[in-house]
C-alpha cells in the first residue's frame, strides 16, 4: 500500500519490488491444500476478480467458502462412491475444490449429492459470483474434473503480469 501512496506514475509502481513475486513458490503453495490458510479467501477472491467482467463495482456483505466436495460427506453419499479416501484427503481442500458464495451458505445442504449441491446453491442464485456459476457447467465432479480445474487456476494465478496494467 505504501508503495501504491508514494509512487508518482505508474510506471514506478510497476517498478517497484513490493509487486514482485517468486511464481515457483506461489505455484507451489497452490498445489498444497489451501483451504484454512489465511490468504486462502483471498486466492479465490482474486480468481473471482480475473474471471469476472469487472465494469460493474460490486460489495458482498457476505463471502462464504463452500467446498463442493463437502468435507463429511456421508458414508452412503455419492462422494463416497466417486472418491476414494485418499482422493478425498487430497482434493477436499484443493483450491480446485473450493468456491466463495457471495451469500450464506444452507449448512444443510452441504453434504448433498453433486447435482443436488449444484440446484441447491447455484441455480437457485444464492452466489452472484461468476466462477460459483462455472459449476452448473459440469455433469459430474471428480478426479479428473478437479485435476483439470488446478491445473487452470495455477497458470491463472501464475501469469497475473503487473505490466499489463501500464
Amino acid at each position: 500500500m505504501r508503495s501504491i501512496e508514494t509512487s508518482v506514475t505508474t510506471e514506478e509502481l510497476l517498478e517497484d519490488d513490493s509487486l514482485q513475486y517468486d511464481k515457483e513458490r506461489l505455484e507451489e503453495e497452490l498445489s498444497l491444500p489451501i483451504y484454512g490458510k489465511s490468504f486462502c479467501k483471498y486466492v479465490l477472491l482474486k480468481l473471482e476478480l480475473l474471471e469476472s467482467e469487472n465494469n460493474v463495482e460490486k460489495k458482498y456483505e457476505v463471502l462464504s467458502i463452500e467446498h463442493i466436495l463437502p468435507q463429511r460427506p456421508s458414508e452412503d453419499s455419492e462422494w463416497v462412491r466417486s472418491f476414494s479416501y485418499d482422493d478425498r484427503n487430497i482434493w477436499t481442500d484443493d483450491i480446485a475444490n473450493l468456491i466463495l458464495l457471495s451469500r450464506r451458505k444452507n449448512s444443510a445442504a452441504r453434504n448433498y449429492n453433486f447435482e443436488i449441491k449444484k440446484t441447491q446453491y447455484f441455480r437457485d442464485r444464492i452466489s452472484d459470483l461468476s466462477r460459483s456459476h462455472q459449476i452448473l457447467n459440469y455433469n459430474e465432479w471428480n478426479v479428473d474434473v478437479l485435476t483439470g480445474r488446478k491445473e487452470n487456476i495455477i497458470r491463472l494465478l501464475s501469469n497475473v503480469s503487473f505490466e499489463a496494467l501500464a
